[in-house]
């Protein structure tokens, strides 16, 4: 039997997708799991590096639909996509807002939804282009060497941050008390740590922190406004059995799946919004009717820390923001976004074009190296 073969896009030719795509397709974690195949422009007429065109729309559009066509027809067993600029193909004409809305369109599907997935979450940092995406965001280890001072006084050769009036020697502290002095709050970034601080232990090895993390999206690209228009209790139920379905293919026997409320406090009996007693309470019953163990509406101001803990397996977020805030925060650079309910397995990076800084060697291709590695294993688990 042959190995997998994954096609991975380059999305917008004038973004970071050519380069980040050439160097997973060389990544030893890439060649690992499969043959990487890359799909890329035939011609860069009329594209410059770094600015949104209707060229760079139109190239990244022909792309796709070649690589779609390849995984349809068995000559690659899934597809991982670098990414698009919305604009772009809005300049070049094209009706939809996204990889999601064209990949149903081109598979003749109906129902398919946007879901995240981090093997691994944990908190991140990292240093962003302008449209909010990453270049170099992974921080596996924080080390006591690495420290930020915003003191007066600063330190040479030395990035530190010093919270407190008397500063303090390894650790990060964060003094809350009127006077300082005795009982601040402090977080110890060091590897040791020291007697008594509040610590983060941003290592690997830290199993609370480093649990895996799925968000599913019951709305996608859509103004904020329409969201509560377009929540019905049979779209949400089915976004529910789907995640649940996606998690079994994944070899989770018996996914927990949390629904987030829509309003602030999940509406709080009413007071606060009605969509939660009359859309998404009657959904979550529709998904356990179904077999699914679903619970919610829950707080969306918890339900994601929650879940990361380990009390849920999968949240599904009522809109965009309010599942990307999470993913992004915990695992921006590791995340996968994966398109639920396609004939094909599709993966894609958690980040935009970053046009920004486009051709200059900074971006990062770790998310992109992540999605080809979750699509090679879901390949796998379909052979």
């Amino acid at each position: 039997m042959r190995r997998v073969r994954v096609g991975i896009t380059v999305g917008d030719p004038a973004g970071i997708g050519p380069e980040i795509a050439a160097r997973a397709s060389a990544d030893p974690r890439v060649a690992e799991v499969c043959e990487p195949v890359v799909f890329a422009p035939d011609r860069l007429d009329g594209i410059r590096v770094g600015f949104e065109s209707a060229a760079g729309g139109r190239a990244a559009y022909e792309v796709i639909l070649r690589a779609v066509e390849a995984a349809r027809c068995g000559e690659v067993d899934a597809v991982a996509t670098a990414p698009i600029s919305k604009r772009a193909f809005a300049l070049a004409g094209l009706p939809w807002k996204g990889h999601t809305e064209l990949l149903a369109h081109l598979c003749g599907v109906e129902h398919v939804r946007m879901l995240f997935y981090a093997e691994a979450c944990g908190e991140v940092a990292g240093t962003d282009g302008a449209d909010g995406t990453v270049a170099g965001t992974e921080v596996p280890a924080l080390q006591s060497t690495e420290r930020r001072d915003f003191s007066p006084g600063g330190g040479a050769g030395q990035e530190r941050r010093d919270l407190s009036p008397g500063g303090g020697t390894g650790t990060e502290r964060r003094d809350l008390s009127p006077g300082g002095g005795a009982g601040p709050e402090r977080r110890d970034l060091s590897p040791g740590g020291g007697a008594g601080p509040e610590r983060r232990d941003f290592s690997p090895g830290d199993a609370r922190l480093r649990r895996a993390l799925c968000v599913t999206l019951a709305t996608v690209h859509v103004p904020l406004a329409d969201v509560p228009g377009l929540l019905t209790t049979s779209g949400v139920s089915r976004t529910i059995t789907m995640t649940a379905d996606w998690l079994k293919g994944l070899g989770v026997v018996a996914p927990r799946v949390a629904l987030a409320g829509l309003n602030p406090h999940a509406g709080e009996g009413g007071l606060l919004g009605g969509e939660e007693e009359a859309v998404l309470a009657p959904a979550v019953a529709a998904a356990r009717e179904a077999g699914v163990d679903a619970s919610g509406p829950w707080p969306g101001d918890t339900v994601f820390r929650r879940a990361t803990r380990g009390e849920f397996d999968a949240v599904v977020a009522c809109y965009h923001d309010q599942g990307l805030i999470p993913v992004k925060l915990l695992a921006f650079g590791e995340a996968v976004n994966v398109t639920i309910g396609l004939p094909i397995i599709r993966t894609s990076v958690d980040h935009g074009t970053a046009f920004d800084i486009a051709g200059r060697g900074l971006a990062d291709h770790g998310s992109l190296v992540a999605a080809v590695r979750l699509a090679a294993r879901l390949a796998e688990a379909r052979r």
